[in-house]
């Protein structure tokens, strides 16, 4: 027929004179972070510019930050790098993504749970929570890269910026941690505890980002170039494309969000906790006896045992709750991609363990406020929680444990 002919020819357009493949492998560079040297080198530059406030932020300078880690690292060979741009917008991931879901639940069935819209705290946004990337196309690729497509883009781009930013937070944690096990002020039992909760946080958002990064999008991005050899028209690419990107963004979180809530409160918790150690650990630079005096001055062993405490029970609490929601999606909603998440967040059987030998925890996870955003303050104080007599008891064995959590949802 006349629509086939042309489709195919518009096909051909776009395939071969436009190359669109070599295009979206350049986006997927880019916002899904397949150059990785590319935001190593942009965050050591753009660090001191990203912890101001948004309204503070000049784009320009962070788009020639962005433009020089580009030029300076493998993606300085891509042809389409001159598309790429910066915006700094007025509102943060979680904001942008329950706007979508409203807007997308007042066209579902009646059935369907519109969730109640977050109003963004501009006057809180920093520049790592309002920065994102955003791209250049013109027709007809703009067929395919179409501006619902770069929003889906950019949602999975700030995720994974984010995560990597935590995870660097943690990691300067963790080199401040080396320096100060050398000087005998950091030798409590309670300095142990605090390095031990470190790399729990530090092993957690890292194994997420190994699940996102591989498990997730490199597997997609395999399927969807397969399925790109053998389109025949450009409605066969458009619903490919979108596959992709729907699928990417199901089994990062970013559809989920009794998940994605939990996990933004775990990554609020991280970099409280990483913000609370830089401060109190001085640089390496001041002397022991400078350092000494300003532990003293800054708290008491009591308080700092009180902060690790507090950040401790909050991380492990919304882990198993995380844990536990995860688990529950997987079967009851077949998700069964959830799985391989869930071995990934829990290797060794820690927090099934943790489970096993303390029940209360498992309820407690079970009866969080699902309506607190999560807003840790630096001293690591919990959100409200609402407490409940037992109205379980956890079994005993690993099989029974398991079929339980199944059913929490019904508590």
């Amino acid at each position: 027929t006349a629509y086939a002919f042309a489709s195919q020819r518009l096909l051909s357009l776009l395939m071969e004179e436009h190359k669109l493949m070599e295009r979206l492998s350049s986006i997927k560079s880019f916002f899904l972070m397949g150059q990785g040297d590319v935001f190593v080198h942009f965050m050591d530059m753009a660090e001191h510019e990203l912890r101001k406030k948004h309204d503070d932020i000049v784009a320009s300078r962070i788009e020639s930050l962005l433009d020089l880690a580009v030029r300076t690292s493998v993606a300085a060979n891509d042809p389409f790098k001159e598309d790429l741009k910066v915006d700094i917008v007025p509102y943060d991931l979680i904001t942008q993504l329950f706007r979508i879901i409203n807007v997308r639940g007042h066209t579902l069935g009646p059935t369907e749970q519109v969730y109640p819209a977050f109003e963004p705290h501009a006057s809180g946004l920093t520049g790592v929570e309002a920065f994102t990337l955003d791209y250049r196309v013109e027709w007809p690729v703009s067929l395919v890269v179409s501006r619902k497509s770069i929003t889906k883009y950019q949602l999975l781009f700030r995720h994974l910026f984010h995560c990597k930013h935590v995870e660097r937070q943690l990691c300067a944690v963790w080199q401040a941690h080396k320096q100060a096990k050398w000087n005998p002020i950091y030798t409590t039992k309670w300095h142990a505890a605090a390095f031990c909760l470190r790399q729990r946080m530090l092993s957690f958002i890292s194994n997420y980002s190994y699940y996102a990064m591989f498990e997730v999008i490199e597997r997609q991005w395999h399927i969807f170039t397969q399925e790109m050899q053998t389109v025949k028209t450009i409605d066969n690419v458009l619903a490919i494309h979108n596959d992709f990107l729907e699928t990417c963004l199901k089994d990062c979180l970013l559809t989920t969000p009794e998940l994605l809530r939990s996990l933004a409160k775990l990554q609020a918790i991280c970099v409280n906790f990483s913000n609370a150690m830089l401060r109190l650990i001085p640089s390496a630079t001041v002397s022991i006896a400078t350092q000494a005096e300003q532990n003293m001055k800054m708290h008491s062993q009591d308080n700092f045992e009180e902060l690790i405490k507090n950040f401790d029970s909050n991380f492990t609490l919304l882990t198993l709750q995380l844990l536990i929601n995860i688990q529950t999606i997987s079967k009851t909603a077949s998700e069964h991609h959830l799985s391989y998440l869930l071995s990934r967040l829990d290797p060794n059987d820690y927090y099934a363990r943790l489970m096993e030998q303390n029940p209360h925890l498992v309820e407690q996870a079970a009866r969080l406020n699902e309506e607190t955003k999560g807003q840790y303050t630096d001293d690591g104080t919990p959100p409200p929680v609402r407490h409940h007599p037992p109205v379980w008891e956890l079994p005993q064995s690993r099989h029974s444990r398991l079929q339980a959590l199944l059913n929490l949802k019904q508590l």
